[in-house]
């Protein structure tokens, strides 16, 4: 019973996908888009608003990303909230896409293409950590100023729907150097943590509105 609920959904899914792009199909070819403005949901269980440009070069083989963020987070085991912000810059080349799902093409969705580039970022966090002292053999709290700059590859693929709603999934990693962390009680650190140094991934997905 439940399967054929499945069935019946995604085939009332694509059906409506197929009538969406028979409709897009009879309007003229939309203006290509070179400018995304991105959101990213993934930074958001962290408590960061992160938010991107990017400028898709006039050959449309490669583009420029600048991303910017704030964060802010209160923990109640902590005396006060974490604060900081953070900027990226990508230079994505881009595998160009089949020429009838171009940005200038009538399909309601098509494959922007896969990219690969480089990236540089930096990272500024002002926080509290409740860490184990090994010789009082108590918890005790530091507090840290904390930058971060790393620098790595990133690739992804990117999807386009009417040619003005994009999604946006990338992975990749790099090395990231921290300065200001307080070493008066050693502890070790995860490659996901404020102040690690070392190899670090980078996974995401970004949804953004071109023009």
């Amino acid at each position: 019973m439940y399967m054929k609920r499945i069935i019946f959904t995604v085939a009332l899914l694509l059906g409506t996908l197929v009538k969406l792009q028979a409709q897009w199909d009879t309007l003229a070819p939309q203006e290509p888009v070179h400018n995304i403005i991105k959101l990213s949901p993934f930074h958001f269980a962290e408590g960061t608003f992160l938010l991107s440009y990017e400028h898709i070069m006039a050959n449309e083989k490669s583009s420029l990303m600048v991303l910017a963020g704030l964060h802010s987070r209160e923990d109640f085991n902590l005396p006060k909230p974490s604060f900081g912000f953070q900027e990226e810059v990508q230079y994505r080349f881009y595998v160009s896409p089949p020429k009838n799902t171009g940005a200038g093409g009538r399909n309601f969705i098509f494959f922007k293409g896969f990219y690969a580039g480089p990236y540089v970022a930096h990272r500024y966090r002002q926080q509290s950590r409740q860490v184990f002292d090994w010789i009082l053999q108590s918890n005790t709290i530091v507090d840290e100023n904390i930058n971060e700059v790393s620098s790595g590859v990133v690739i992804g693929a990117q999807v386009a729907f009417a040619n003005r709603l994009f999604v946006d999934f990338y992975t990749g990693g790099g090395i990231k150097r921290s300065f200001g962390r307080d070493n008066s009680v050693q502890t070790s650190l995860s490659a996901l943590e404020v102040g690690y140094n070392g190899v670090i991934p980078k996974i995401g997905f970004q949804i953004g509105i071109g023009f």
